[in-house]
């Protein structure tokens, strides 16, 4: 298909999916067919109230179960938080500290092994950083060469199970791949948990593992880089998938503390629809694919489903573009950059309402629109960010105050004033210190 223009592309990024009246997709269990039909679909079934905002209910077929809104949920408002049951740190960019997840420039490194790092005192010194030592994972762990973020998790999960009942019955009625025999690498992983955890039945592992593939949460920054790997108790993990998600799971860091996850609302939820966030990135092109191998089920949302085949083909552009636009910073070209960023601007109708990446995107705008000197398109920019990350990332956040910042300076140097920073304020902080260059 011949390259869309702007226009086009714009016009179907906005489009309206309509699925039609009645028809649902019937998935048997792993391995088994699925089949679309017409047929009433029968509501979901009232299983447990978590809160005020949210309850979790019992769904159709073999989804299992899922969050509904109990309520009108408004834009921005945090509906649960939660402490992970266990976690790890997974550095992609750079080591992380064991317990907090913080970016770790010089490390304080475990008593007896190089498999975790601390981001200083007061993490090395932290009840978790204890358990390291006296449960028996630090001896096992300075025995391997290599050590997975997964593996650690299983281990710290398996341990918690075996303390705790009430983790062993929740692990254990969760939600995995049903034949664990012919994946050797997943075989491979449950040898080194059972060393890890002290774990003597092996098949033990090789199914938390299995669970964890299926339910761990990715733990990410403000700026959506994976930082960690957990796992949350069932008020957490009870969250379905769609690829275009109402809710966000958004992570709050403390100093010798583990990460606390947030559902945030991305845009207003009727009360008793059901409340889903994003598993697969909307442009990966594999995503239902990889969604099936991950997860075990067809993603059966509008936009998988009934998409046409000019908002695919859209989608493929777009996806084209940012790719180009990463390509461009990476070269420090930022001209091009610049000019790619505004293209998917213009295209953010393929993320949903309120979608973090959006936000994130309009600051990174912003910011290059003042490198190339075009401060009218850069003001605008900054407006978007700010009330689209108080929404996604919350006002709090290191982002949403540098665009808050960013904002006030604009008016400022629009009015002619000079701000002066109040160092006597409650609220002074230095986001710049949280930063790292994109």
């Amino acid at each position: 298909m011949a390259a869309l223009s702007m226009k086009d592309l714009a016009a179907a990024a906005e489009a309206t999916i309509l699925r039609p009246e009645g028809l649902t997709l019937q998935q048997g269990e792993e391995g088994g067919k699925t089949r679309w039909s017409f047929q009433d679909e029968k509501p979901p079934q009232e299983e447990k109230i978590i809160n005020d905002d949210v309850t979790m209910k019992t769904c159709t077929g073999s989804i299992g179960v899922g969050l509904f809104a109990r309520r009108l949920l408004e834009g921005g408002s945090v509906i649960l938080k939660s402490h992970p049951i266990a976690h790890a740190a997974r550095g992609f960019d750079g080591a992380r500290c064991d317990v907090c997840l913080a970016p770790v420039a010089k490390s304080v490194k475990c008593q007896g092994c190089a498999a975790v790092v601390y981001c200083g005192k007061a993490c090395a010194t932290s009840n978790a950083s204890k358990d390291h030592l006296q449960n028996g994972e630090c001896k096992a762990a300075a025995a391997l060469p290599k050590i997975l973020p997964t593996c650690l998790l299983a281990a710290r999960v398996l341990r918690k199970m075996r303390a705790d009942p009430a983790i062993n019955k929740y692990v254990s009625a969760l939600k995995r791949k049903s034949n664990l025999d012919g994946d050797d690498e997943l075989q491979a992983a449950a040898q080194v948990v059972k060393q890890l955890s002290g774990e003597t039945n092996e098949n033990a592992c090789a199914s938390v593992l299995a669970v964890l593939q299926r339910n761990a949460h990715s733990v990410c920054d403000d700026e959506l880089r994976e930082v960690g790997v957990a796992l949350y108790p069932r008020a957490v993990t009870a969250a379905n998938h769609s690829c275009r998600p109402n809710i966000w799971p958004r992570f709050r860091f403390t100093v010798s503390k583990a990460p606390v996850l947030e559902y945030a609302v991305l845009s207003s939820v009727e009360a008793n629809k059901e409340l889903t966030h994003e598993y697969a990135d909307l442009l990966d092109e594999h995503r239902r694919e990889s969604l099936r191998k991950n997860y075990g089920f067809v993603c059966a949302c509008d936009e998988c489903a009934f998409a046409s085949k000019a908002r695919e083909a859209a989608r493929t552009q777009l996806r084209a573009k940012r790719d180009a636009m990463e390509a461009a910073l990476k070269k420090e070209e930022w001209e091009s950059a610049a000019t790619l960023a505004e293209d998917v601007a213009r295209l953010e109708g393929f993320w949903a309402p309120g979608h973090p990446y959006t936000a994130l995107h309009r600051l990174r705008c912003a910011k290059l629109q003042n490198l190339v000197g075009n401060e009218t398109a850069a003001q605008v920019h900054i407006m978007l960010a700010l009330v689209r990350l108080v929404i996604s990332h919350g006002k709090e956040s290191s982002l949403a105050k540098e665009a808050a910042d960013m904002q006030a300076r604009v008016i400022h140097k629009r009015e002619g004033r000079t701000l002066v920073e109040d160092a006597s304020s409650d609220d002074d902080y230095d986001w710049r210190k949280g930063m790292r260059p994109w």
